[in-house]
């Protein structure tokens, strides 16, 4: 059943309005630019169901679709700095992820979820100010500030392309979206005084492109955004 949005919300508008039209209790969510292994969901599933309440959703181990020995992500996680990374990017599959265990939250590429866990008494639904980049970042960060966890279904298999919808675009795009994006969800994560020396860090950072480059125009977005 397809639903028309009508116009382009972004990524977080775009799910939101999805999972709203759910009637299950899991959602798998899924990118435009991924193919999904046949027993993926089931193995996602199997996990799910074997975790208590508290556990709002599945992590599927993510591989690039050109080269399938090579992770894109299993799940995603932040730095001191709260960047954003995918977890194990660029790594051979050699089985160093084959084990169920705590993750900080799943890439939105591909995860099984709760259904309830975007209802305003749990998590909440993502962030439409976001429009698209670290959305999911900062639904997984409340996740666990509010007392939730994700774990790994490392025999579910995605192959995901990685920015299959932005590439053609010129990078300035990508790159103002991820450094407005990552400022606001250090203000609204972070604690109060790490919050302010990541935002000194980043502002310090965008004023120097904005005089010596790369991407001025862009940078000076993001400063005046913050």
């Amino acid at each position: 059943r397809v639903v028309d949005l009508g116009r382009n919300w972004g990524f977080s508008g775009g799910i939101n309005r999805g999972i709203a039209a759910c009637t299950s209790p899991w959602v798998f969510i899924l990118n435009n630019d991924t193919e999904v292994d046949p027993h993926a969901i089931c193995a996602c599933a199997e996990v799910l169901a074997a975790q208590p309440p508290g556990c709002l959703g599945v992590v599927p181990k993510l591989l690039f679709l050109d080269n399938r020995h090579l992770i894109d992500a299993v799940g995603n996680a932040i730095d001191a700095w709260g960047a954003a990374f995918n977890v194990g990017i660029g790594q051979l599959d050699v089985g160093q992820y084959d084990r169920v265990e705590r993750s900080f939250g799943p890439c939105f590429a591909a995860a099984l979820l709760r259904k309830e866990a975007f209802d305003d008494d749990h998590v909440g639904p993502l962030d439409e100010s976001y429009f698209m980049y670290y959305e999911d970042v900062d639904w997984n960060w409340r996740a666990n500030l509010f007392g939730y966890h994700f774990v790994t279904a490392p025999a579910a298999r995605v192959y995901h392309v990685h920015s299959g919808a932005s590439r053609a675009l010129d990078y300035s795009f990508k790159y103002h979206l991820i450094e407005r994006n990552l400022l606001a969800t250090v203000l609204k994560n972070f604690e109060g005084r790490r919050a302010v020396r990541v935002w000194a860090r980043r502002l310090a950072a965008h004023g120097r492109n904005v005089v010596r480059g790369p991407y001025r125009r862009a940078s000076a977005k993001v400063v005046r955004d913050a």
